[in-house]
């Protein structure tokens, strides 16, 4: 409704219940995606590699916003971060001084590691999944073979031949 209104220009009386109505709808969606990826997160070390990235990631905003002096907020020593762990370096922050440079390097190595065992704990959930359906047709199948031998038996005794085994 907020919205809506918004659209019409009507927007300084809605803003603060549009600002609500939008931060409820992103935490439904965010809500919505975590519970429908729970399965991966609780058959995976997923979780636990997110959560130690996500803290490293606050450390390092607040080692950059402490080493590097271009860095005037919190803010931007995590975006620094950010974009130095993931290396994608986009140039509108870097660092300048020799403690932050050799800091951006650890970061790099870092970061470049959580993002490979990010990736390859996925990888291992999709792979799981296909094992443990290999596996479940492979036990359907001994159970099958195991019927039809005992019922090959069952038709010997029938005929009055000796079993083997």
């Amino acid at each position: 409704m907020a919205a809506t209104a918004s659209l019409f220009g009507i927007e300084e009386q809605w803003v603060a219940l549009t600002r609500v109505m939008r931060v409820v709808w992103a935490s439904l969606l965010l809500a919505r995606t975590l519970a429908m990826a729970r399965e991966m997160f609780r058959s995976t070390a997923t979780l636990w590699i997110l959560a130690a990235g996500a803290i490293l990631l606050a450390l390092s905003g607040a080692i950059f916003y402490w080493l590097e002096p271009t860095v005037h907020s919190y803010g931007e020593g995590l975006w620094l971060a950010f974009t130095t762990g993931a290396t994608v370096g986009y140039g509108d922050l870097v660092p300048t001084t020799t403690a932050a440079r050799i800091f951006a390097v650890f970061i790099v190595i870092v970061g470049f590691g959580m993002l490979s065992l990010t990736t390859a704990s996925i990888a291992a959930f999709f792979v799981g999944e296909d094992e443990s359906k290999l596996r479940r047709d492979m036990h359907r199948d001994i159970k099958e073979l195991r019927e039809e031998v005992a019922a090959l038996r069952n038709d010997i005794r029938q005929l009055g031949l000796p079993p083997r085994d």
